[in-house]
């Protein structure tokens, strides 16, 4: 039998190399700390040993939506990355990235996603974490228009109270 630093004893063994399915959740290596034969008697000096390297999955947070003006030509990005990524890549949008740093820069939207589809979905893809698989994480930014005071002119008779709802006096209401 062999017997490893973790203690488990592995019974049975009848050719070399011995080998044993282990998950530790922390890089380990396992040395061989005892031979033993059939009779439990030593079975010699051999030794041995096992590196295991455990990644943590890769991670990344694109950030929280975000809302701007129309007139916003460039949006700050602050995205995170984690685990075993290295890397952080933005995809998606019309628009470019500009002074990202895996994960933070500015994204400068197209004057279509800024007047037209008045919105632009943005995702922030690991990369570097082999042999772990990429993840990725989108944000929206939406472009709204903040409403504005109107200058229309409202006639009452004299006495009369006057209701003006609150969409009259506002453009860019349905926003």
């Amino acid at each position: 039998s062999v017997t490893w630093s973790d203690g488990f004893i592995q019974s049975g063994v009848t050719s070399s190399p011995a080998t044993r399915s282990v998950s530790p959740a922390v890089s380990t290596t396992y040395t061989v700390t005892a031979l033993t034969d059939s009779t439990g008697c030593s079975a010699g000096t051999l030794s041995g040993n096992a590196a295991v390297t455990v990644k943590a999955p890769a991670t990344v947070n694109a950030g929280s939506d975000q809302t701007v003006p129309t007139s916003t030509t460039s949006v700050s990005l602050s995205g995170t990355m984690g685990g075993s990524a290295s890397t952080a890549t933005w995809s998606g949008g019309g628009g470019t990235f500009e002074d990202f740093n895996n994960g933070t820069g500015q994204y400068l939207p197209t004057a279509n996603e800024r007047l037209v589809a008045r919105s632009a979905t943005l995702t922030l893809t690991s990369g570097g974490q082999t042999p772990c698989a990429a993840v990725n994480d989108a944000m929206t930014v939406t472009f709204n228009s903040p409403p504005s005071a109107g200058s229309d002119t409202f006639l009452r008779a004299p006495g009369l109270s006057l209701k003006v709802p609150i969409s009259a006096l506002l453009a860019n209401d349905s926003d």
